[in-house]
């Protein structure tokens, strides 16, 4: 909608000359002014109606959350939980229980950013959303400690509830190079793994690489797969193919460890955002743009640790 709003304000602009006869300076500067408005009138329709279609189809919300900045995480990370935790507040308000499922790989913000991030998927997608931050400041366990940032959102958002055909599902799993399934995704800085995935019915693959800030990076297609082959219904497929493997790493020295996941998305026939790399407002939107009846998604969540040195 901010697209629409913007080419509405460029063409104001252009528009500028036609408000002032003196500046009609030939038939043809009358002609496109003419044209310009008659243009401006139809934006202004589908606006109208574009606003309305979204409306009828969403649920407005209002909700807050907010994080702690510990040790453990960044300044933006610890606004994406406070985040992530006003959107669960929204679905719980809506009736969708987010229960974090706290197991041996993640038992922290990881596993309740990503539960979460789970069900904004799967059963709600945030249509629209409107953010107003604030921060405060607590005051530290001991008395030689500095504050506390803590971080504040409230947000007023449009859900869209999910209602899947229960017979369309997609399984995936983590496996090693020997075959061998993958019990507890921990890996080491440079570790690689592969992804065995199958669908029930004949269909399509969309993987994205979820980051812990909630970026969505596109995996597939790709320059190096353009896209996945057409699965026949439980035929698996493995992810990479055999000659490629996923590198994982925690993206920098200074972090010892970071939780991310694989979002697969099947489809029944091959799909492909406009961009490589989204937000998580333009992947909810992106998968908003398809019927909610037509596609599935799964999510494999996973943690990489950097080795810490051994002391001199």
């Amino acid at each position: 909608m901010i697209y629409y709003t913007a080419l509405q304000v460029i063409l104001q602009v252009i528009l500028l000359p036609c408000y002032y006869e003196r500046m009609r300076v030939s038939l043809d500067m009358g002609r496109l002014c003419r044209a310009l408005r008659y243009f401006m009138a139809i934006l202004g329709v589908g606006l109208v109606a574009y606003g309305s279609a979204v409306a009828a189809d969403c649920q407005r919300v209002q909700a807050e959350g907010e994080a702690i900045l510990a040790d453990s995480l960044s300044p933006d990370e610890a606004k994406t939980l406070a985040l992530s935790r006003a959107r669960t507040k929204a679905l719980e308000t809506l009736g969708i229980t987010v229960r974090t499922q706290s197991t041996d790989v993640m038992t922290d913000s990881g596993a309740e950013f990503f539960t979460s991030f789970s069900r904004l998927v799967s059963e709600g997608l945030f249509v629209k959303e409107e953010k107003k931050w604030s921060t405060r400041r607590r005051a530290p366990s001991k008395p030689d400690e500095p504050e506390i940032p803590v971080y504040h959102v409230k947000i007023d958002a449009c859900v869209s509830l999910i209602k899947k055909d229960p017979a369309k599902k997609i399984e995936a799993e983590f496996v090693t190079h020997d075959n061998q399934k993958a019990v507890v995704p921990i890996f080491r800085e440079g570790e690689t793994a592969l992804i065995d995935a199958s669908c029930s019915f004949q269909c399509r693959l969309t993987v994205f690489n979820i980051l812990s800030d909630g970026t969505a990076v596109l995996q597939l297609p790709s320059g190096t797969i353009p896209e996945s082959p057409a699965l026949k219904p439980g035929e698996p497929w493995r992810f990479p193919p055999t000659e490629l493997a996923l590198v994982l790493s925690t993206g920098s020295p200074d972090r010892q460890k970071v939780d991310e996941a694989y979002l697969f998305v099947a489809t029944e026939q091959p799909v492909r955002p406009a961009k490589n790399k989204l937000s998580f407002e333009e992947l909810q939107q992106w998968l908003h743009s398809f019927p909610i009846a037509s596609w599935v998604e799964t999510m494999l969540t996973y943690r990489v640790v950097r080795k810490v040195a051994a002391p001199k």
